[in-house]
C-alpha cells in the first residue's frame, strides 16, 4: 500500500505539472508569437510524456488504493465524494488542454487568455485535490 501511494502521488505530480507547464507554456509562446513549430512540438511531447503518463498513473493507483482500502470506507467519506468530482474535473480539463494543444502545434486560432484560465484551474483542483485529501484523512 505504501508503494502504491508513493506512485500516486508521482503520478498526481507529473499529470497536475504537466498541465501546468504545457499551459503556462502555450500561453506565454502566444504572446510572444514567435515560436517556430519545432518548438510548439516540444511542448505537445512534454504533454505525452509527462501528464498523460502521469494521468495513468494516478488513475490505476488510485483504483487499486480503492480496491485494497476498501470500496465501502471511501465510498462513506464526503471528502472522497467531493474529491472524485475534482478529479473528474481534472479529467475534462484534462482533454481540453489536450485539444488545444491540437490547435497550438497546428497555429490555428487559440487564445492565451484560454490557456492561462486552464493552467489556472489546474492549479487550483490540484490545491483543492491536495487539501481534501488531508484534511478528509485527518479529520
Amino acid at each position: 500500500m505504501a508503494l502504491s501511494l508513493a506512485l500516486h502521488v508521482i503520478g498526481i505530480v507529473m499529470w497536475l505539472g504537466g498541465l501546468m507547464i504545457v499551459t503556462r507554456l502555450m500561453k506565454l509562446s502566444l504572446l510572444a508569437q514567435d515560436m517556430p513549430r519545432s518548438g510548439r512540438e516540444a511542448i505537445a511531447r512534454t504533454f505525452s510524456s509527462f501528464a498523460l503518463p502521469g494521468a495513468l498513473l494516478a488513475t490505476l493507483t488510485g483504483l487499486f488504493q480503492l480496491v485494497v482500502g476498501g470500496v465501502q470506507f471511501y465510498m462513506q467519506a464526503g471528502w472522497f465524494h467531493a474529491k472524485l468530482t475534482l478529479v473528474i474535473t481534472l479529467y475534462v480539463v484534462t482533454v481540453v488542454v489536450f485539444f488545444s494543444l491540437k490547435k497550438f502545434v497546428a497555429e490555428q486560432d487559440l487564445s492565451p487568455k484560454k490557456c492561462g484560465v486552464l493552467h489556472a484551474i489546474s492549479g487550483a483542483l490540484l490545491l483543492a485535490i491536495v487539501c481534501l485529501t488531508f484534511l478528509g484523512r485527518i479529520y
